[in-house]
């Protein structure tokens, strides 16, 4: 009996850590580290074309929600979908459905903001409940660790204010009734020059764990 008390606390203590505790941010202190400026990183609070990083991460998910299972970029697992992320001034990329380590490979013209989760979930709305409901619920639940963004081998530093969330509730296929929040940690770099770039990126949630590469040629 005593034995079972000591576990049930156990299990209650880590729910209790888990929900109260800050995003974890992989540990950088051996790596270099930068702000990206110089690759024209965005804050959640900047807009890109008009737009707000959660707003686009909400169009973000409907573009991954418009692709078959046979040739989905998020499957894809070499870079050969990857055009499919061209939306013209926009370059999507994606993660990862699996767990294991995925590469690949894209070249991206010059000029084009690059768009991105670090590591992200959505949540689907029941039929009655409202907007601040579902925003409510996928920040209680939402609890990434481990979270890293390198490029070239240099790591984001401040990782943790990247988080953006849905302001309301969004169509996850236009004009149907699959209402949806979005939350997760979002990249926008709007001036990468000319070259080579090796761009990694993940982190954990739950059971679910990223870890990208992009081995990204950026051309004029």
């Amino acid at each position: 009996m005593f034995f079972i008390i000591i576990l049930f606390s156990g299990v209650a203590l880590y729910y209790a850590l888990k929900y109260l505790m800050k995003p974890e941010e992989r540990d950088v202190r051996n790596k270099k580290t930068s702000n990206f400026k110089e690759f024209g990183l965005l804050s959640p609070n900047n807009q890109l074309k008009g737009k707000y990083l959660d707003e686009w991460a909400d169009i973000w998910w409907q573009w991954v929600y418009s692709f078959n299972k046979d040739k989905h970029p998020i499957v894809d697992k070499t870079g050969r979908l990857a055009y499919l992320g061209d939306m013209g001034d926009i370059y999507f990329l994606g993660g990862s459905f699996e767990k294991k380590p995925i590469t690949r490979s894209v070249t991206i013209k010059k000029g084009k903001a690059i768009f991105f989760p670090i590591i992200n979930t959505i949540y689907e709305l029941s039929d009655h409940m409202s907007c601040s409901e579902g925003i409510g619920n996928i920040n209680r639940s939402f609890n990434a660790k481990n979270i890293y963004l390198e490029i070239n081998g240099v790591a984001l530093e401040g990782l943790s204010k990247y988080k953006s969330t849905s302001k309301t509730c969004f169509s996850i296929i236009p004009e149907s009734d699959f209402r949806a929040i979005s939350t997760g940690y979002w990249i926008a770099l709007t001036s990468l020059p000319t070259g080579y770039y090796i761009i990694s990126f993940g982190g954990e949630e739950g059971l679910f764990k990223q870890d990208i590469t992009y081995r990204l040629r950026i051309i004029d």
